[in-house]
Order: C-alpha cells, then structure tokens, then sequence
C-alpha cells in the first residue's frame, strides 16, 4: 500500500499587505473519542496447534513503506529503508508498538533493488543483515514477525503470466533460499509469507476478479494468473522448507490473487503440498468497507463515517463470516495480513469504531489482523493509514490503537489521550518578499496549522518554515520545520533540517549533531517570525513540479493546547451493554426488567450502573423504550451487537 486536515473553528486570516494587521485568538476544547462497547458472539474454532498458534499473534502492525520501498539500481540501496516513509527504524519504535499491544510485527521488503543483478540475483549483504536487525528487534520483544517478498510484482522479476513465469520461478526461489538459509536458526515467532498481493499489474483486472460472463478473455487471463500464483507458492514453500534448520515446520502464509479474499477462495486456488503438517496459513488483504476504509477522498462514494449500525458493519461481517466457514471451520488458518483505515479530515471517532469492530469480528472468529501502518498521517499527503508517529515513537492515534487492543486479548500501555483547551492565534501574511512570512504576536512554540492551497496538478508536496540567523554558542544557522502536503496542514516541529552558515552558500555546512539540532529546535520555538518555503512537488502522474508555481500559503494558526482535568471516558470496560439486573449477561430477564422501570421507575428502579448498561443507543442519552427494544433484538440475534446507531 502507498492526506491530516484539522477542521477549523475561526474564519479564514485576512490576507495582509504589511506586518502590521490584527491578531485574532481563539479558544475551544478538544471532543472525547468513545472507545465502543460491542458483544459478539465467539464462533467454535478447532483445538489445533495451527489455530493455537494464530491465536497467539493475536493483533498485529505493520512497517510500511519502509523496507518494501523501491526506486533504481542494484546493490546495498540501504537509503530505500526511508526514502518513502522518511526515517531509519529505531528500536524505540518497536518497542511501543509491543508496548501498544501488538504481539506481531509484519516486516515488507523488496528485493529487486538490492540483489547484484538481473542474471545474478545474490542479495546485498548490508541489505540482508539490516533487514535482520530489525527482525531482531521484534524478537527480542517476543514479537511474532511476518517477513515476506514484497513490491517485487513487476514485469522484470516477478509476474504471474505465462510469458514471465520462467524467470518469476527462478526469482521466487533464489530470494527464498537466501533468506530461509540467513533466518533458519530462527524458531516459530518468525512467519515467512511467499508473496504480497501478486496480481497481474497494470490489467484491467490488476485488483479484481472478472466473471466469465462479463468479459471472458479477462476472466481466462486472471485464473490463468491465480494457477501461476499457486506455482509460485508452491517454488517458495520448497525453496524454504529445503533451507533446512527450523524452517522444516516454519509457519508459511500464501496468498491468492492480489491478496484478496475472492483470489485465495477462487475454485482455481489451492494450498501448495507441504512436508510440514497443518503449517500452511491463507494470507488476506482487506480493507473493507471500501469506501470507508480505502477509497480515495476524491472518491464521490467514499466516506469519512463509520458507526456501529449494520450498513456500515456488513461488509465486515461478510468477510469474517466467509474466512470461517471456508478456513477455520476446516482447520485451515487465516491471517489478515493488511487491513485499515485511512485518515480522512480526522475522522478519528469513525476510525476509533471500525477500529474496535474489526478487531472484534475477528477475534470471534481467531483470525489475527495486522494494521497498515506507512507512517503518513496527513491525508493530503497520501494514503493516510498511520497511527505511530515514529519520529517520536509516540502514538499519533492513541484512541485508535485503544479500540483495536480492547478485544485483541493483549496488554497494552496505551491510555486515553488527555484533554486539551486549544487557543488558536492567527499570524499576519506578508506575502510581498521572495518568499511568503508569517509574523504572530508570540513565540510560536511546537504546534502549528498552515492552510496551503494546492494549484494545478500537484498531488504531493513539501517544504519548510524557516528561520535565518539563529544564534547558538555565536555560529550564525538557518534552520528549516519540515511541513507536508496541502490544506490545513498540522506542523509539529518533529523534523527539522539545519545549516552551519558559513561566508558564502557554498561553505554552509549541514548540521548531523542530534544535541544541536535540539538546542536550534528549542531556539526557533521562541521565534514569532518564519518564512513559508515550498521545496518539492509531484503531479499525478509522478513527475516532478517547481513547486512555488503550485502553492499558495492563504495563513497560518499557532495552536495552544493547555491541559485539562480529564473526563470519565465513555465505553469504560465495565460497561455490560444491555445487563440491567446486574448478573454479567445478556438475556430476556433484562429486557422485562428495563421495560418495568421504563413504566413506573419509581417503583421498578435499577441501579447506576444498569442505567449506564441500558443505554444502548449511540447518540442518545436517555433511556427510552427503544433501548429495550435494542436488547431484545440483541438477545433474539436480530442484531448482532450493542450499542447500535440511533438511526439503526
């Protein structure tokens, strides 16, 4: 897998000719986000080692866009590793992502940039024993690690047509033997999967699967592919299994067709044979809904909303639904190796909800589910699918990781986020100079909002608040916040770039020294004054823009945030929706007792916390005759779960 705009509560700045204008200020309160409630059902799932094995990876994250990144060359590439996401990983990160609760850890790599050469398809030592270090680190946490070939499905390696079939065996095969051999000592924590999302790349049916009956030579073509990917499979099972040490009984996960569950499902599937007993898992992809989860903003169906009513939970439920009966019920396990939701104008309480449902719907069913994660948060900066800020090692959606945790069955750190009363003080736009400036009537401090606007083509771009002149120890340094993407774009101080000024441009010296760009960080937070530079553009075609020609800074919001006493957060874990007499369950007893009280609650009275238990209602605060209707929905199976939407 490959935009954050926080919604504004003041009117736009006034564009300023001059320094001199009106500071306006602004104070408002963040909203609490509801970590939801639900009970669903448990399906019967076999007493197998297969299954007890899923059941301990339990939830999972993965490290995107980081060492499946590609671009050109052969060789070592080691600068791939942050070429897209922008930062080398830290053991730091991995720890809170254990801390967070994920017991698995998915590590993509791509291969192609780093073997010697297309007839020579020896991997780069430095590439392979940096993809070991940070294997290393997910172990040394007890993590279980998902490692796998990954953007290497292309024409010139690995393609599941006839044609290229040859040349994708041989491709298959000598990654697998290499890194089975380097990873053999390695026990069952370390999962191999064969392939990413293998598909027939740049078809019309690259991401899908055409019926006969609507275009049968795309039909032909793709169940072609989907029989190659089993031959695929199968060369990469063989080349692991005969690597020998533990990987003779090492978990493998396989994919169908484009990693979706229709491929893996497909008539024309099977599981490769294996001289390992019940050792094979179905690998899936799915974001779904669709439009909720991954269809772009730009998309007239796609949709910021997610709550708890059936119409936004039934493509979930049809997918769990149709991995159980065909896997699980037949001792076949699965694991959800993509799944999420992307950021769209920080819809966090809807992604706080399918968050919790996702995960909920699967653990039901033992079917562990690892989150995308490429470290893009902005949803005008791409597919916006991160939750971990790792330039902090921080949680950027605290409340999300809370709803995926609370029925994964894991220990985990993370608490609800703090509330905040937010003070926004619009800077003054001179925008008469080389470059933009914004003035504020204070220092600035760590948090800004910018609203660029985006003109023609650019899809992608970025550039930097800069400071000239900032003194430190009596070296002159310019220094430059690093800021991307369009439209309210949050800048949080987190990266900077910095220049030891000498006597002439050419002799200005780039600062390395981490206690030095500290102590300029610090420095510039104090400053009321900066300047707004584009550096760089793409347009939707890939290619690159001058980016002062695409941009225009219409202002900027310097944002406040003072703490406040938080509050008792809604959907604590005590709450038992639907139990009114208080014995743990959900059943007809409670329905008889909520419709007495609702009669004559002065003599039928129940307690705070069976008040707190009937409202089952999202969106509604009392406690009304459709709350026990809500109940005895749930206790017949009408619905499967509680609370429900009011519009439910």
């Amino acid at each position: 897998m490959l935009r954050k705009r926080i919604a504004s509560t003041v009117t736009a700045l006034t564009m300023a000719l001059g320094l001199a204008g009106q500071f306006s200020t602004v104070a408002s309160s963040t909203p609490s986000i509801v970590i939801p409630e639900l009970s669903i059902a448990k399906k019967e799932i076999p007493d197998t080692d297969a299954m007890n094995f899923t059941k301990k990876m339990a939830i999972g994250w993965n490290l995107g866009n980081t060492f499946d990144a590609t671009g050109t060359g052969f060789g070592d590439n080691m600068g791939l590793e942050s070429s897209w996401c922008g930062i080398k990983t830290t053991k730091a990160m991995i720890d809170k992502v254990k801390e967070g609760g994920f017991e698995t850890i998915r590590i993509p790599v791509s291969w192609h940039n780093h073997v010697v050469s297309k007839t020579d398809l020896t991997v780069s030592e430095a590439w392979m024993n940096r993809v070991q270090e940070v294997v290393d680190y997910a172990v040394d946490n007890d993590m279980y690690v998902i490692l796998n070939i990954h953007h290497d499905n292309e024409l010139n390696w690995l393609y599941p047509s006839d044609e290229k079939m040859e040349f994708s065996t041989e491709y298959v095969t000598a990654i697998w033997q290499q890194v089975a051999e380097k990873f053999k000592n390695y026990d069952e924590h370390l999962v191999f999967e064969t392939l990413n999302e293998p598909r027939l790349v740049g078809d019309e049916f690259e991401w899908w699967i055409p019926d006969a009956s609507y275009n049968a030579a795309g039909n032909a073509r793709v169940v072609n592919a989907i029989k190659n990917i089993c031959k695929l499979n199968q060369s990469a099972v063989d080349a692991i299994r005969a690597a020998g040490g533990k990987n003779a009984n090492r978990y493998i996960m396989v994919p169908g067709y484009c990693a979706g569950p229709e491929g893996i499902m497909h008539e024309a599937f099977t599981m490769p044979s294996d001289t390992a007993v019940n050792k094979i898992i179905a690998s899936v992809h799915a974001y779904r809904p669709y439009f909720f989860a991954l269809a772009e903003l730009t998309d007239p169906q796609s949709t910021p909303n997610f709550t708890l009513n059936s119409k936004d939970t039934k493509e979930i439920d049809d997918l769990m639904d149709s991995l159980y009966n065909h896997f699980i019920k037949n001792n076949v396990p699965v694991v959800i190796g993509e799944f999420g939701a992307r950021n769209k104008e920080e819809n966090t309480q809807a992604r706080t909800n399918f968050a919790t449902y996702y995960i909920a719907a699967a653990k039901a069913r033992n079917i562990p589910c690892v989150w995308w994660d490429n470290n893009v948060t902005n949803p005008t900066a791409g597919e916006a699918f991160g939750i971990l800020n790792r330039a902090k090692a921080e949680w950027a959606y605290p409340t999300v990781v809370m709803g995926l945790m609370k029925y994964a069955g894991t220990n985990s750190t993370v608490v609800l986020p703090p509330e905040f009363k937010t003070e926004r003080i619009e800077g003054v736009l001179n925008d008469t100079g080389s470059w933009p400036k914004l003035t504020f009537p204070e220092a600035i401090g760590s948090k800004l909002e910018l609203d660029i606007e985006a003109i023609g083509s650019v899809t992608g771009i970025m550039g930097g608040l800069c400071f000239n002149g900032i003194m430190l120890d009596g070296v002159s340094y310019w220094v430059g916040v690093h800021w991307f993407g369009y439209g309210k774009v949050v800048v949080d101080f987190s990266e900077i770039t910095a220049l030891k000024m000498g006597a002439t441009y050419g002799a200005n010296v780039s600062v390395e020294d981490e206690a030095v760009l500290a102590e300029l960080l610090k420095l510039v937070q104090n400053e009321k004054t900066f300047e707004f530079q584009p550096w760089w553009g793409m347009n939707a075609s890939g290619e690159f823009e001058t980016p002062r020609d695409h941009v225009k800074l219409n202002g900027a919001t310097l944002i406040k945030e003072t703490l406040v006493e938080p509050s008792n957060p809604t959907g604590s874990s005590d709450v038992i929706y639907g139990d009114i007499n208080g014995d743990g369950t959900v059943s007809i007893e409670d329905v008889v007792m909520l419709r007495l009280y609702l009669l004559k609650p002065d003599v039928y009275t129940i307690s705070e916390k069976a008040q707190a238990n009937a409202k089952v209602i999202t969106g509604q605060n009392s406690i009304q005759g459709n709350c026990a209707v809500a109940i005895q929905d749930y206790v017949v199976q009408k619905i499967k779960t509680l609370p429900i939407a009011l519009t439910q």
